[in-house]
């Protein structure tokens, strides 16, 4: 919740600045422009500027950063200098494009031409592995998951089996008492 407070205090709420926010939105691999239309509107509804770009899945570095460098030199081009940016990176390729834009400020022989009063990141659904990775998440979910309902139902038969009516052990279903079981052997 307190993220949201974040953002409301310096992006989402509409009017309150002279100066609009520059939000860039950088999309996900084969995202198209319609896509990214409906997060530019939603800050545009909230009184942003936004700049759309997504870069071919099947570019390397090297062909990013000249884009990255592009789209930062937007900045003077629309005379934004003085505006706070915010970067919305969605997925791993918009994120790999943010992370060359965010070198590029950084680099010494570009900040001395363009300076980005940079005020925030949002990364969503990214960056993460593209090896499958989700997989193990995925598989460590669902070994969780067994392991609690296994010991919900020790529970349930500890209480049945320290006496316990059968309601009452279903009312107890998933607090499993170890220390009643141990005791009562």
């Amino acid at each position: 919740m307190e993220h949201l407070i974040f953002l409301s205090e310096f992006v989402l709420i509409p009017n309150q600045s002279k100066v609009e926010p520059v939000v860039f939105l950088l999309g996900w691999s084969d995202c198209n422009d319609k896509a990214l239309c409906t997060y530019s509107r939603i800050y545009e509804d909230l009184g942003c500027i936004t700049i759309r770009y997504t870069a071919p899945k099947e570019y390397e570095s090297v062909k990013l950063k000249p884009l990255a460098k592009k789209l930062i030199d937007l900045i003077p081009e629309m005379s934004l200098e003085a505006n706070p940016v915010f970067f919305h990176a969605f997925g791993n390729n918009g994120s790999k494009l943010y992370c060359h834009m965010k070198r590029t400020l950084e680099e010494e022989d570009h900040s001395s031409q363009v300076k980005v009063k940079v005020r925030g990141e949002v990364f969503d659904s990214g960056p993460g592995s593209d090896s499958g990775g989700w997989l193990g998440v995925g598989l460590i979910t669902l070994l969780l998951f067994v392991i609690n309902l296994v010991r919900q139902i020790i529970g349930l038969i500890v209480g049945l089996v320290n006496g316990q009516s059968l309601a009452a052990a279903i009312e107890n279903f998933g607090e499993p008492n170890y220390y009643q079981l141990i005791k009562s052997k």
